[in-house]
């Protein structure tokens, strides 16, 4: 509605290094080559401090689905949920959300509407943790989103624990050119051990969580699922 979008605030410009806890949160559509039915989403979360990935399977993208993913990615953070910073969606921008997040504490921001940029993070994070794995095919069976979400819960730990990657730490203007600086390769878990902000019980129950998992299995077991996850056939031909 246009006048719940005069009360959420546009977020302009970029991250001004926020604690822990504030995400980029965008959806997925496993759509196919058409939008006509019903099919699956996917909602992902990264946070900024951390670049620590949630992800939640959902059918469709109605409002109360996508609260159910949003408590589903906090319950995955390792931290508190502080603040999510959506596109204009409609899936994001209604009062059932607005709601939840007044009584949760939950800062709720948006970016200007047909701005890529403003959610440069998350677009890059939608190929690589989600289209990558699963592809483009559609997912229009309701046992499609079970899958997704055990899925979701070995991928996370696949990425979280084990894949680096840079954050651009430093952009400057050379002429005509913008020269962007990037900081050494990390995963998520070794961004959060080495955080000021983030409490040290936090730290050891994350070192207990890494000492018991093996990047071989949890690829293997993404892998499996993502099989099974093909094999049923699609309603809509």
């Amino acid at each position: 509605p246009s006048d719940l979008k005069e009360i959420i605030p546009i977020r302009r410009g970029p991250w001004q290094h926020p604690p822990p806890g504030w995400g980029e949160v965008d959806t997925v559509a496993h759509c196919g080559y058409t939008i006509s039915g019903d099919f699956c989403y996917t909602v992902q979360y990264t946070d900024v401090a951390t670049i620590w990935t949630c992800l939640a399977g959902q059918w469709n993208k109605g409002e109360e689905a996508t609260l159910e993913s949003i408590e589903r990615i906090r319950a995955h953070l390792p931290f508190g949920l502080q603040g999510i910073d959506p596109d204009s969606g409609s899936e994001f921008i209604n009062w059932h959300l607005k709601r939840w997040c007044d009584r949760e504490g939950v800062t709720l921001t948006r970016t200007r509407p047909y701005m890529k940029n403003d959610h440069a993070r998350i677009e890059q994070k939608n190929y690589a943790n989600v289209r990558h794995i699963v592809g483009y095919t559609r997912f229009d069976d309701p046992r499609h989103t079970r899958l997704l979400n055990q899925l979701y819960d070995r991928l996370e730990d696949y990425i979280n624990y084990f894949i680096p990657s840079v954050k651009c730490v430093e952009k400057l203007r050379v002429g005509s050119r913008m020269v962007r600086k990037y900081d050494r390769a990390q995963s998520a878990y070794q961004r959060v051990i080495a955080h000021p902000e983030i409490a040290h019980s936090v730290k050891e129950q994350l070192q207990s969580k890494y000492a018991t998992l093996n990047p071989i299995t949890l690829k293997r077991d993404c892998e499996r699922i993502v099989s099974t996850l093909l094999k049923i056939p699609t309603r809509l031909r």
